[in-house]
């Protein structure tokens, strides 16, 4: 495998395939890729920009859109808090990228970084075309949604949701729940006799009768969970499901009534609010421990003076919790309280309350958004259904449009083998060598690895760079370190004294100092005498055992061929602390380590720098 680098210029990368890279990115948490990205500048560029990188790792919840109706106006203003409720906001809430006629539009739900939007149908603007449109804040595409077939009814409720999930299906589903309001439960809970869902595979709608009965009742709370989209309903003791296509209906037995359900670490949570009286409410935090079986869980439970004590004066006479949002990867539960909505988080590990933001007495909802990268599958821009069936009319330019998709995917499958020759990982590969990586880790020193990434006698490389990174990101996969040990330079003067041969050895080469005999530890003793204990730092050097692993390449006629190899270790590998095997600050620039250097000369230390 070659392994590339740029000019001195720009920092310097491992030029590993990217969809090795990729595939270990994407099982990192989010907290530990966010730390990555204060490695260097490089990987912070990398981490952020690279648009494969960003499609396959996981992201987090990084905020809130809401809108409000402020007093005096009768039209939609839309904002949008960091989950932090610190700093300006993520995203812009304007939607800026949308065209002129689409700037009072409201939020009518939000899945895994899709937003669903609703045109104002009391100002109507002569540019919008569509009422309905789903549109990616994160790559600012958006695509218009025509008219449901269904006729509106009168009194009718209409509820919109919508289904996403990019890890499992690149397209989107908007289902539309059509109600019977006779006979009219309340205005807000009618029956439902249906479901028409839009495709955006197929760019059109499809009507399914309601399979749930004669007297099923849609709530407000939803969440769409393994390509089907879960519902509140009300006063049944049940959950609504259907699939993302229509064809399979179905209950999920609950143990109380839920207002709100949601996702977190894989599994479906549901939320209880009770009632008590006016001052004291109650929240039970249920878990859906076997999705088969129907078994639930009282995960945690609180009420209102345990969180706040005394209720706070802002609140007004009652606390009128309402939950928005589980977090996906811990304890914490987004929820809003009070006459001005304050949101707030709610930590159940820790019993802690932390405000985020007020959003006001005129705020409608809030929907939590997550990042999403992922491209819609032939949506560039500001594309929708017909404009796409006139790409299909045109062969030449939709041929164009598809040769474009394919070298954009393709770019990220290439890796260079040997003499610029390009071979394309396959899925079966990833998932073999992801498959080796844990027998390794379970194996230690007895696990192989493979000859791709092992390095051989006259293997050759354009740069001496290139046979450091080679050689230590084959120390990464055996669970060892590498360090520089020697270098020659030549004597031809016409040369400018370069190196011409490197030599490269196990951290555990050389021996080990002499062990103090009894009388210099005694003297030692004698000297701490008296003096005030010092906390020593804890420190992760490696112990020598004379390692004989060792690689010298060496440069013949511009090349540079391995001249010495020696892959055997007379210790064992697996270290403790496996971050420690790529050190950060091995392919820095000049200008990253002078500022490192400027940094420790005014006494701030390197491990306070990330």
């Amino acid at each position: 495998m070659e392994v590339r680098c740029t000019s001195s210029k720009n920092p310097r990368v491992v030029r590993l395939p990217d969809e090795l890279v990729t595939e270990i990115l994407a099982r990192v948490p989010y907290r530990s890729l966010c730390q990555f990205k204060c490695v260097s500048r490089s990987w912070r560029r990398g981490l952020s920009s690279e648009p494969a990188v960003l499609r396959m790792c996981p992201q987090t919840l990084a905020g809130f859109f809401f809108h409000t109706i402020p007093p005096g106006r009768s039209w939609y203003v839309r904002h949008f808090v960091n989950a932090s409720g610190r700093g300006p906001p993520m995203v812009d809430p304007s939607l800026s990228f949308l065209p002129p006629g689409y700037s009072d539009t409201g939020f009518l739900d939000c899945c895994n970084g899709l937003l669903l939007c609703k045109r104002d149908d009391i100002h109507p603007q002569p540019q919008a075309a569509y009422s309905c449109f789903v549109c990616n804040p994160a790559t600012e595409k958006w695509m218009g949604l025509p008219d449901p077939k269904v006729p509106v009814k009168m009194y009718c409720l209409r509820i919109f949701r919508l289904g996403f999930d990019p890890a499992m299906f690149p397209h989107f589903r908007v289902f539309m729940l059509d109600s019977d309001p006779r006979p009219l439960i309340t205005w807000d809970h009618q029956v439902t006799t249906g479901v028409e869902i839009f495709s955006s595979e197929t760019g059109a709608w499809s009507y399914r009768q309601s399979e749930w009965g004669d007297r099923a009742v849609v709530g407000w709370g939803s969440v769409f969970f393994n390509k089907t989209l879960h519902l509140t309903s009300p006063g049944s003791l049940s959950l609504l499901t259907v699939d993302m296509d229509g064809r399979a209906w179905g209950k999920i037995n609950t143990p109380h009534d839920f207002c709100f359900i949601g996702v977190s670490q894989g599994r479906v949570h549901a939320v209880q609010i009770r009632n008590h009286r006016r001052d004291d409410e109650s929240i039970g935090i249920w878990v859906l421990e076997d999705y088969a079986g129907q078994r639930w869980t009282l995960k945690h439970a609180v009420n209102a003076m345990q969180m706040f004590g005394a209720r706070p004066r802002s609140f007004g006479d009652s606390y009128s919790f309402l939950v928005h949002a589980v977090h996906m990867e811990n304890g914490l539960i987004f929820l809003t309280a009070g006459k001005l909505r304050r949101l707030m988080s709610y930590d159940t590990d820790k019993k802690k309350v932390r405000f985020i933001w007020t959003l006001g007495a005129s705020n409608l909802s809030a929907h939590p958004y997550v990042p999403c990268f992922s491209d819609w599958p032939f949506l560039y821009g500001q594309v929708s259904i017909a404009s796409l069936m006139q790409l299909i009319q045109a062969p030449v330019e939709f041929d164009l449009l598809l040769e474009q998709h394919e070298e954009m995917q393709g770019s990220l499958t290439k890796m260079i083998l040997g003499n610029d020759r390009n071979e394309e990982l396959t899925e079966e590969e990833i998932e073999e060598f992801i498959k080796n990586e844990q027998v390794t880790t379970s194996e230690g020193n007895n696990a192989p690895i493979s000859s791709k990434y092992t390095p051989q006698l006259s293997m050759e490389f354009k740069s001496r760079d290139d046979a450091h990174h080679f050689f230590n990101f084959y120390a990464f996969l055996a669970e060892f370190q590498v360090a520089i040990t020697h270098t020659t330079r030549t004597q031809s003067k016409k040369r400018n004294n370069e190196v011409v041969k490197v030599t490269m050895r196990c951290t555990r080469q050389g021996k080990e100092k002499e062990p103090k005999c009894l009388e210099q530890e005694e003297a030692e003793v004698d000297k701490d005498v008296g003096k005030k204990p010092v906390r020593r730092r804890k420190t992760n050097v490696q112990q020598k055992s004379d390692c004989p692993c060792v690689m010298m390449v060496k440069e013949e006629g511009g090349v540079w061929k391995v001249k010495t190899l020696d892959l055997e270790h007379n210790h064992e590998l697996c270290p403790g602390d496996r971050d420690q095997l790529f050190s950060g600050h091995k392919y820095m620039i000049e200008m990253e380590t002078g500022f490192i250097k400027t940094l420790n000369d005014n006494k701030i230390p390197t491990r306070k720098m990330v």
